[in-house]
């Protein structure tokens, strides 16, 4: 009995740092998406692998953005030299790609699975 009380609040904070986890990405996902979603373009870093996960997130995210993009497939990828849009990318590709999808967020789960199956998620 010593042991189950120890044990049950680790469980219990992990199931609480998972879910902050999940609700935390699924927020950085749309928030990526109202920051670089716009009627006749989609930003996106001008680092390596990054044009490929700007086709990947435009399809998934900028009909959820604040503009709600019908065809997002039309609008083409630019790259930015914007710092913060450089930063959230760059963050947000490693969160997505580390998220546990514990939640109910199913835009952020497809979108892992995408990047995963594309190879954008290799050392993360």
């Amino acid at each position: 009995m010593s042991h189950f009380v120890p044990t049950a609040l680790l469980i219990l904070l992990w199931i609480t740092t998972v879910h902050t986890t999940d609700s935390n990405t699924a927020v950085d996902v749309r928030s990526l998406a109202d920051a670089v979603c716009k009627q006749k373009k989609v930003l996106y870093t001008d680092q390596p692998g990054f044009k490929k996960f700007c086709n990947i997130f435009k399809g998934i995210m900028c009909p959820l953005s604040k503009l709600k993009i019908k065809n997002p497939e039309e609008i083409p990828c630019k790259s930015t030299k914007n710092p913060r849009v450089q930063y959230q990318m760059k963050k947000l590709r490693k969160a997505v790609c580390q998220y546990p999808g514990l939640g109910r967020d199913a835009p952020t789960k497809l979108l892992k699975k995408l990047l995963r199956e594309t190879d954008q998620c290799s050392g993360y």
